[in-house]
């Protein structure tokens, strides 16, 4: 039986001490009392204790659950009017919430990073029944299927991270200065200057098509950005377009680099009216300025990217490479949908294994996932308009018939095998 939290102050004074308990001249106890008698009813002090404990770590629980939907929300947005579908991936963002972390961090009575939930500790999925969970606690409980994203470490304030908040803040102001231009929303992809022949000459085959290696990268990128245009413009030759590069020949390599950072004034340039965004494809090697060398470069204020491809640089060899196979492909899906993503307004993230995660090396980059994380695919599927479930389906599709050409291994089918899990976890 608990205490009757509603007796008045009246009948606590006249409570009567149990046997066994003490109490001082001046009317208070000077040592812990052992009970009370209220209305004649016996009870024991240790009731009122775990009472208040009770009521204390009820609180405790509310608060952290409180904390976690406001980050939630800062880090995803609201998800009401999201379809089902996507609002059961983007869920999966909780996961970083939950996650351990170096350090917590307030910012002006904002609480966005906490430390984990210990295993047997309320709010978690797996400590209780569905019964025994309040609302509160279903929303901030770790989703069933966790292993389709892992969450990185947290080290820093969550408002330091590019939540989906901050992304899509920012993409509304820079809409409102365009509001009067037409509607942009074609990717160009700008082939520059000469590639060899066995680039030219490579083919794709498709259930319905042959396809080139730019129009493999086009169908790749209309389809990992479903819902914009992409169309391939007609190859620039710098010897003949006047285009002023800095260029170098590399000390280690005695490769011919181009300055990336040239190249971005020159592609907008020629951004036509209904363009959102160029991103050039060069053979040669680029560095930016500063840098030794570089897979590709974005400048969101110029709307325009770079990626090269000539070069396989790893630990071993900066060889040119000498034909289109899995490898290149995949070199050149991972570093264009990276670029482009930047020039959708993307900055690199800091909260899970993503195609958008920072690289320090062509090795790193290269082994980064293909696929968007939770909350930059919610960014990238505001500025696209797609279906969740239709893009991933149309990419395992793509995907196969890359992997039945190169042999069915490799990263391809890793991603394929990702997908699988993934677009199965979405139809559950």
């Amino acid at each position: 039986m608990g205490v009757n939290a509603s007796a008045s102050d009246d009948e606590l004074k006249n409570s009567k001490l149990l046997p066994g308990s003490d109490q001082s001249e001046a009317g208070h106890s000077d040592v812990v009392q052992t009970g009370y008698c209220l209305n004649d009813v016996k009870y024991p002090a240790s009731l009122d204790t775990e009472h208040a404990c009770a009521e204390r770590a009820g609180s405790s629980h509310k608060c952290h659950s409180e904390h976690i939907k406001k980050d939630f929300e800062f880090l995803i947005g609201s998800l009401e009017k999201v379809p089902a579908t996507a609002q059961k991936l983007y869920n999966l963002s909780k996961l970083y919430l939950t996650t351990g972390s170096s350090k917590s961090s307030d910012h002006e009575g904002f609480n966005s990073l906490f430390e984990p939930l210990a295993p047997n500790q309320p709010g978690l999925a797996e400590d209780s029944s569905d019964q025994e969970l309040t609302s509160d606690t279903r929303s901030t409980a770790i989703p069933s299927d966790c292993s389709l994203f892992t969450p990185m470490r947290k080290s820093s304030p969550l408002y330091r991270g590019q939540t989906y908040i901050q992304w899509r803040a920012a993409q509304d102001l820079n809409n409102f200065y365009f509001l009067c231009l037409p509607k942009r929303r074609t990717i160009y992809l700008q082939p520059i200057d000469h590639f060899p022949e066995f680039v030219t000459s490579f083919r794709l085959a498709t259930p319905h098509l042959s396809l080139d290696l730019f129009e493999t990268l086009l169908g790749f990128a209309q389809i990992y950005f479903l819902g914009l245009e992409v169309m391939v413009r007609p190859p620039i030759s710098i010897g003949t377009s006047g285009w002023n590069l800095s260029s170098r020949i590399n000390p280690t390599t005695g490769q011919m680099q181009f300055c990336v950072n040239d190249f971005f004034p020159l592609l907008q340039a020629s951004l036509p009216p209904d363009g959102l965004c160029v991103a050039g494809l060069i053979w040669t090697d680029l560095y930016p300025q500063g840098f030794n060398f570089v897979l590709g470069e974005a400048s969101f204020q110029h709307k325009s990217a770079v990626v090269s491809f000539g070069r396989f640089e790893n630990d071993d060899s900066c060889a040119d490479i000498t034909k289109v196979d899995d490898q290149v492909l995949w070199k050149l899906f991972k570093s264009l949908s990276h670029e482009v993503c930047h020039l959708l307004g993307l900055q690199h993230c800091q909260f899970f294994l993503c195609a958008m995660n920072e690289s320090s090396s062509v090795t790193q980059a290269l082994s980064q996932p293909l696929f968007l994380c939770p909350v930059c695919l919610r960014k990238v599927q505001r500025a696209c308009g797609f279906d969740v479930l239709e893009r991933y389906q149309r990419l395992q599709q793509f995907l196969t018939t890359i992997s039945k050409q190169f042999g069915g291994s490799g990263r391809f089918q890793e991603s394929l095998l990702w997908l699988e899990r993934c677009i199965s976890y979405l139809n559950t």
